[in-house]
């Protein structure tokens, strides 16, 4: 049996080991400030491994069908003294569909609905930035979908933004919602079933581009 000396240095190295993990966490963890107006200004691009892309459609009046995209890409100019200037750019490639089910993915992305491989990419650029309360912003853009483009309006909701130490970059979190009808971007195959109305729905970080 281990000794009385031999179980308190146990002890002691468990309790060490604890303050050592607890302090860690402390260090690590961001210093984070909700308020948009101190969030930094600055070129910033999307940290995809901390980002989804989801889009939501209703399905027979029954329930909600959620999707992804799984690859894309973005940026950020931004200046939290001159919301105004913000401007953001996103591109998705549609053929990185995601929806759990090859067969529907094949056939989403056929001539019928996406049209993917005549079109890999939906683009969406911003033509105004409206600072709104609740660390909201309002931006309104162009969105490119199969050929057409219609303006679309996203509610970005910022979280925050600090220093993130596992990076090295100082990062800024949010997520953004917004819709459109995709007739409008003549997607227009069994409307009487599938919903009109495609929700967005993005969750994200993007990290501040290091200045030269």
């Amino acid at each position: 049996m281990p000794s009385f000396f031999t179980l308190n240095h146990l002890k002691v190295g468990l309790i060490i080991s604890l303050m050592f993990l607890v302090g860690c966490r402390a260090f690590i963890a961001p210093n984070a400030t909700s308020e948009v107006h101190k969030l930094r200004p600055g070129n910033y691009t999307v940290d995809k491994t901390h980002t989804r892309v989801l889009f939501k459609v209703n399905h027979l009046g029954l329930s909600t069908y959620v999707g992804r995209f799984n690859d894309f890409d973005a940026t950020l100019e931004f200046d939290p003294d001159n919301i105004l200037a913000s401007r953001l750019e996103a591109t998705i490639d549609t053929r990185s569909l995601d929806l759990n089910d090859e067969k529907l993915e094949y056939r989403l992305a056929g001539p019928s609905w996406l049209d993917s491989d005549k079109y890999p990419q939906a683009v969406f650029t911003t033509i105004s930035a409206t600072p709104l309360k609740n660390s909201k912003i309002k931006f309104i853009g162009n969105l490119t979908l199969k050929g057409k483009s219609n303006p679309v309006e996203m509610i970005v909701t910022f979280n925050g933004g600090s220093d993130n130490l596992l990076s090295g970059h100082y990062t800024i979190g949010f997520s953004a919602t917004g819709s459109f009808k995709r007739t409008d971007f003549g997607i227009s195959r069994y409307t009487s079933v599938v919903g009109d109305t495609i929700e967005l729905e993005v969750h994200t970080e993007f990290q501040r581009k290091k200045r030269k």
